[in-house]
């Protein structure tokens, strides 16, 4: 038998023993590998969504605000609303009035955020910017009006010079003394909101000759008289407080990967505003005379389904109650100042309007003006507002035009037509007289 101690036969690779060392650097490369690997997949993955996504329809949008979709699928209206306009002048205007994030504020919640653009301007005062708009601080030689009100008074879709408060100047100009107006429209904004910025504006040294509040709209839209945003606030605070852990909050890239947006898009909808209305077997309103669309596609009236969640008289009396309240507290402060207070309520898609312009959502919240506005109607009647309250709310009653670009806010001609009614009532109150030096 050979002697084999001289010439050992070679051990097989795969079974010579491993050190500890070798066995991590394995571990550690097999699980890069796979780590790289899974990166790439995830990479590729949202680069195939982010493609989908492009070429596939857009739903519509949840905001009142038109975005580029009503552009792109709705051409003829939007070319109604804005009559000799490029594609490029809407798209530009859309744009400009939808991609500007609020700004966080205290007491008030939020405002817009200084701006300058195309169609839209707004001051480092967060006013917009009119027609030959007055200096910063007003001078007291002129008659200086602050405008509230929510976005509609903003004049959100319409032009710098389009706007209802640089329309009014522009129809007071005739007067005799000079007239400035300052449009403190906010977005979202309501009654509550208004009273507490006008207060900020007395307290830090800047007192008009008059206080004009626009407003109807939102006051019925604001559940339990809370601003909008109230719920994402507290998510933010109770993340910040450590009460709760929402990775939406606390990562805010993630909203910006296409695998997540596509998510959102078959998410569970959230809550419909119905759900937010609790059971009522009390009396109801009577049906009002007139009809109106609403959060439905039928274009002729309410459905039963509406009707039973609408017709909700603690929650429209209640509303109605908050604006008297804000009303009162305005008319006590601006009497302490010498400020002549002027209120104004509005026009609103679902009273004395056959609802025919573009809106592919429906008006949600909104339409529970569809029965409080007759309930204010029966207050201004019986003489309840006041001789500085103006009902401007039957203005488009048998309006030629179409009165609203997206399902709240004013086309131009039918900003023009408020403030021809506003401006009439100042001059027949003879109410454009300083009160004080």
């Amino acid at each position: 038998m050979p002697d084999m101690s001289e010439n050992p036969v070679p051990l097989n690779p795969a079974t010579k023993p491993v050190g500890p060392i070798a066995r991590l650097r394995r571990i550690y490369v097999g699980t890069a590998i796979l780590l790289l690997n899974l990166m790439l997949l995830f990479v590729l993955l949202n680069v195939g969504v982010a493609v989908f996504l492009r070429v596939s329809p857009k739903p519509a949008p949840d905001s009142m605000v038109p975005t580029l979709f009503a552009l792109d699928h709705h051409p003829d209206h939007m070319h109604k609303v804005y009559p000799g306009w490029s594609d490029d002048d809407i798209r530009t205007m859309l744009n400009e009035m939808g991609t500007r994030p609020f700004e966080l504020v205290p007491y008030t919640m939020f405002q817009e955020r200084p701006y300058k653009g195309r169609f839209l301007n707004v001051s480092e005062q967060r006013f917009r910017v009119g027609k030959d708009q007055g200096p910063w601080p007003p001078e007291q030689a002129n008659f200086n009006i602050f405008f509230f009100g929510g976005s509609t008074a903003f004049s959100y879709l319409l032009k710098d010079e389009e706007a209802i408060p640089s329309v009014l100047q522009d129809l007071l100009t005739s007067s005799s003394v000079k007239v400035k107006v300052y449009n403190f429209g906010q977005g979202s904004f309501y009654s509550t909101q208004e009273r507490i910025q006008f207060q900020q504006l007395l307290s830090a040294g800047f007192v008009p000759d008059m206080a004009i509040f626009f407003d109807g709209l939102n006051d019925f839209q604001r559940l339990a008289d809370t601003p909008r945003y109230v719920e994402d606030l507290q998510r933010v605070y109770d993340n910040v407080t450590g009460r709760r852990r929402d990775a939406e909050v606390q990562m805010p890239l993630l909203k910006k990967l296409p695998v997540f947006q596509l998510a959102q898009r078959f998410a569970p909808p959230k809550p419909d505003w119905r759900e937010l209305v609790p059971p009522y077997e009390g009396p109801l309103f009577p049906e009002p005379e007139t009809t109106a669309t609403t959060a439905n596609t039928e274009p002729h009236g309410l459905t039963e389904a509406d009707r039973k969640y609408l017709n909700y008289p603690p929650y429209v009396n209640a509303v109605i109650g908050i604006y008297l309240e804000n009303k009162k507290q305005i008319e006590a402060i601006a009497a302490k100042y010498g400020v002549k207070p002027v209120f104004v309520w509005q026009p609103v898609p679902a009273y004395k309007y056959e609802f025919r312009d573009y809106y592919p959502k429906g008006l949600g919240r909104h339409t529970f003006s569809y029965y409080g506005y007759p309930e204010m109607r029966k207050r201004y009647d019986r003489g309840e507002l006041g001789s500085e309250f103006l009902w401007a709310a039957d203005l488009q009653e048998g309006f030629p035009t179409p009165v609203y670009v997206d399902g709240t806010h004013y086309t131009a001609p039918m900003a023009q037509r408020i403030a021809e009614c506003i401006g009439s009532f100042l001059k027949e109150k003879s109410l454009l007289q300083k009160s004080r030096p």
